[in-house]
C-alpha cells in the first residue's frame, strides 16, 4: 500500500473492470491463494520505485515456470520500435484463469490501492539467456496511449517487475534505470548492498539485481497522463546463466 501515497491524483482514472485474457485448462488447479507477506523498500520518491521483497514464493515461481515454459516465443517488440537488436529475449504470455496467475495480478492491485481496482495488459513471462537483453526503452505507450477491443484508450499507469527465476550461475541481466537517482537516506549501505549493483561509470542512474521471488514496481504515468521519461529503463545483457521474469502492467483509462 506504500504506492498509495502516490495515487492520490489517479482516483478520477479508475478502469471499467477486469480484462478478459482467455482461459486454458488448469495447470494449478491445487493452488490455493494466500494473503502474501512481503516487504518494501522506496529507491526513489520522485520517480516514485518500490523493491519488493519476497512478492512471489517459491510455490508460485515454479507454477509460473511450468505454466509458461511450452510457450516461449521470440518477444516482440515494443511499440515504435523496428529494430530487432533492441530486444532479445523470449517471451511467454499467461492467459487469466489459472489459480496462480490470478493470485498475483490480484496482489499486484491490492499492492496500489482502491486507486487501482481494475484491468491488467496482457500478462506474460519474459526471459533472457546469455547475451540476450532489452535495450532502454519506456512501459507506456507513446502519443495517444493504446486503445481496447471496445476502442477504450488508455496507457499503463504502473509496472511490477517480477524475477521468477534466477539460475546460480546468473552473472548480469540487471534492471537499469539511468535517469532515476537513488533518493538520499531511503537506503542503508548494508541494504544497498543485496539490492543494486555498485556504481559504474557507463551505467549511470540505478542498477537493481535480478533476485528470486522479488520485484521492482514504478509509476509510468504523470498525473495528466503523460509519459515520464525518467522512467526509462532496459535489461542488461546476461552474461550467464538465464533470468526469468514476469511483467504486470495495470491500465489507466482516459
Amino acid at each position: 500500500m506504500v504506492a498509495l501515497l502516490q495515487f492520490s491524483d489517479w482516483q478520477r482514472h479508475l478502469p471499467f473492470g477486469i480484462g478478459d485474457f482467455g482461459s486454458s485448462r488448469s495447470l494449478s488447479k491445487a493452488f490455493k491463494c494466500v494473503n502474501k507477506e512481503y516487504k518494501t523498500t522506496i529507491l526513489s520518491r520522485d520517480p516514485l520505485l518500490i523493491y519488493i521483497h519476497g512478492f512471489i514464493s517459491t510455490e508460485e515461481s515454479e507454477l509460473l515456470l511450468k505454466l509458461g515454459e511450452p510457450k516461449f516465443e521470440p518477444s516482440r517488440l515494443g511499440q515504435n520500435e523496428r529494430n530487432a537488436s533492441v530486444r532479445s529475449s523470449t517471451s511467454a504470455t499467461l492467459l487469466r484463469n489459472e489459480p496462480v496467475v490470478d493470485c498475483i495480478a490480484a496482489r499486484a492491485l491490492e499492492f496500489q490501492g482502491s486507486a487501482m481496482e481494475g484491468v491488467l495488459d496482457g500478462l506474460q513471462l519474459v526471459r533472457y539467456t546469455e547475451s540476450q537483453q532489452y535495450n532502454a526503452h519506456f512501459d507506456w505507450y507513446r502519443g495517444e496511449g493504446n486503445h481496447d477491443p471496445e476502442g477504450r484508450r488508455y496507457n499503463r499507469l504502473t509496472s511490477f517487475f517480477v524475477i521468477v527465476e534466477a539460475t546460480t550461475d546468473l552473472d548480469g541481466g540487471e534492471t537499469h534505470f539511468p535517469e532515476v537517482i537513488q533518493s538520499p537516506g531511503l537506503l542503508p549501505e548494508t541494504a544497498m548492498d543485496s539490492i543494486m549493483s555498485s556504481q559504474r561509470e557507463e551505467y549511470p542512474g540505478l542498477r537493481v539485481k535480478p533476485v528470486v521471488g522479488n520485484a521492482i514496481f514504478w509509476i509510468n504515468l504523470h498525473p495528466n497522463g503523460t509519459g515520464d521519461e525518467r522512467t526509462l529503463h532496459a535489461g542488461l545483457p546476461v552474461n550467464r546463466g538465464r533470468k526469468t521474469a514476469m511483467n504486470i502492467w495495470p491500465r489507466v483509462y482516459f
